[in-house]
């Protein structure tokens, strides 16, 4: 087997469309948009079975780092074999050249990818989070609580508009938003300008709330599209607290449901449900309860677990011997 690092993404590409792997998570406008925002580098390989791909990934680097860009989208990683032992050969071989190469790696698994021992072996901790999946292809239905939402926000003349294009008000909400949630003004602006970027290369939309005086916006939600697995992920949803009594946040995220699946999407990520009340929210929209994995890997915290072994093995020798 051969580890190999692509400089070059488009021979990745090409390589990846081969074997139909694509994503909009490794598609060369999201990588561009990621590391322009985040000030990061793509790190692009695959590892071979002879002159088989067996396993493709792009993950991002800063200085010696493997690092997560941010907590809304998952790492591109794709698998191409039936054999668990051939994929648990690249896997090793995977992981034991990134921390070679890094004193720090950390990195979202997406949601299907479950067997994380590789990760242990090799000095990996792991961190369990979840999600909520709705597949699409199924009746659209809500619990009783959310239907009352939608229709509590009718009542109060709260109208609900599609936005595919780049849109200055919506990007202004979201960032005064998450100012107004205590983030930083750097954290916030960073988050914002990803968003629209992915909106202006057609990876996303929102879709905004309004009283039907057509005055400011009031609540918005960012999906991120993949067309290439007709899946989405719910990418940001804001709307102030203080109008949660009017359903609007429920709206928001029901014409979400309702716009994905009349564009053909199969499934619909709701980004997070880990938290209690974030969770709980979620869960009243009837979607599955997902499990997905942070690794992260530190190579001093690391090297002192492997010399504390050492130690422990030449202390139980010494006991055996005194036997």
């Amino acid at each position: 087997m051969k580890f190999v690092i692509y400089d070059d993404l488009n021979e990745w590409n090409i390589i990846t469309k081969s074997l139909n792997k694509q994503s909009i998570l490794n598609s060369t406008d999201f990588i561009e948009i990621t590391c322009n925002v985040f000030n990061l580098t793509p790190l692009a390989s695959i590892v071979f079975n002879g002159e088989i791909p067996i396993l493709g990934s792009v993950l991002y680097k800063r200085k010696n780092q493997i690092v997560q860009p941010n907590e809304y989208f998952y790492t591109s990683i794709w698998l191409n074999s039936k054999s668990d032992s051939i994929i648990q050969e690249c896997l090793l071989l995977w992981i034991s050249q990134l921390t070679k190469k890094f004193k720090r790696v950390e990195f979202n698994l997406p949601p299907e990818f479950m067997d994380i021992r590789p990760f242990y072996w090799n000095g990996f901790k792991a961190y369990a989070y979840y999600t909520y999946v709705n597949f699409l292809d199924k009746k659209i239905s809500f619990k009783s609580a959310v239907q009352n939402k939608i229709n509590k926000s009718k009542r109060y003349g709260i109208e609900l508009k599609i936005d595919n294009s780049p849109n200055e008000e919506v990007i202004k909400y979201h960032y005064n938003s998450f100012i107004n949630l205590g983030y930083s003004k750097d954290f916030s602006d960073k988050i914002v300008c990803f968003a629209d970027k992915l909106i202006k290369k057609g990876l996303g939309c929102s879709i905004n709330a309004k009283y039907s005086d057509n005055t400011e916006i009031i609540a918005s939600s960012i999906m991120i599209l993949d067309s290439y697995s007709n899946s989405s992920i719910n990418f940001l949803v804001t709307s102030n607290k203080t109008l949660y009594h009017t359903g609007v946040h429920s709206a928001v995220y029901a014409e979400s449901f309702y716009f994905l699946k009349s564009k053909g999407y199969k499934s619909f990520d709701l980004c997070g449900a880990t938290t209690e009340g974030i969770g709980n929210f979620k869960r009243q929209f009837n979607g599955q309860l997902t499990p997905y994995y942070k690794v992260k890997f530190n190579y001093w915290r690391w090297q002192a677990i492997l010399t504390k072994r050492k130690f422990d093995r030449f202390v139980a020798m010494l006991r055996k011997k005194m036997k």
